[in-house]
């Protein structure tokens, strides 16, 4: 028994028309992939900005615990891993703009594995 059909497959008109919408589709996605490595390093400084609040809100809890924290004073705590000497310099009960320098800067607990 032959089946007697006419349909035979794609025409190259069709073939064609798909080509072309993918390209268009293409031609707007990739654009928009394109630009998430601007989006990476954004993130990454939202990461660190993050972090550095967070410690600086922990580095006044210690200060506020050990020593109560006045108007216009400056001090110390000590913070095991940070830097040489492990101190971190306060104004008002918050790390110093040179101690936050510092801090970033150290890199001893860094390290990279294969």
């Amino acid at each position: 028994m032959q089946k007697n059909s006419s349909e035979q497959g794609f025409t190259l008109i069709e073939l064609i028309v798909v080509i072309v919408i993918l390209g268009i589709l293409a031609a707007f996605a990739i654009p928009r992939f394109v630009n998430l490595q601007n989006d990476a390093r954004r993130s990454v400084l939202q990461g660190v900005s993050g972090s550095l609040q967070a410690a600086s809100a922990l580095a006044y809890s210690k200060a506020l615990v050990s020593t109560p924290v006045q108007t216009g004073t400056s001090g110390t705590i000590s913070v095991p891993g940070a830097g040489a000497n492990g101190t971190v310099a306060l104004a008002y009960g918050y790390p110093t703009g040179a101690s936050i320098s510092t801090m970033l800067q150290d890199t001893t607990n860094f390290g990279v594995s294969a």
